[in-house]
């Protein structure tokens, strides 16, 4: 069930100063066009900018439906603000030149293999 907001708008400007992107950290430079985000979810209201890298990333894990356990609601169709890294932590199918450089610390290559290592782990206990 998606929680949706009591409002929001979406615009892409262009950057008047460098900004802070707020999915990888990086630097909006001044001039440079992002996405921002403005609406009130749970009775807060909250902003958001992302670089255009984050917002083509964001988009690539929509249209491939690659959807993170953590931060994500497929029901909305939204990968939430601050949640992208999730993505691509999880999903070694990401191209490496669509990962922002900020996010590239969350690249784990032995993702998969870790979580069913840890699964196999769950299940031997459960037959103890």
């Amino acid at each position: 069930m998606c929680d949706y907001p009591e409002f929001y708008s979406v615009r892409n400007p262009t950057a008047r100063k460098d900004r802070k992107c707020q999915e990888c950290g990086g630097t909006i430079a001044k001039g440079e066009k992002y996405t921002y985000i403005a609406g009130k979810w749970d009775g807060d209201f909250s902003t958001f900018a992302d670089c255009d890298k984050c917002e083509a990333l964001r988009h690539y894990c929509r249209v491939n439906d690659l959807w993170p356990e953590d931060g994500s609601d497929p029901d909305c169709g939204v990968i939430f603000p601050e949640h992208l890294y999730e993505a691509v932590r999880q999903f070694p199918e990401i191209p490496i030149d669509m990962i922002p450089p900020m996010l590239l610390k969350y690249r784990n290559e032995n993702y998969h293999a870790e979580q069913a290592a840890k699964w196999a782990k769950f299940r031997e206990s459960l037959h103890r």
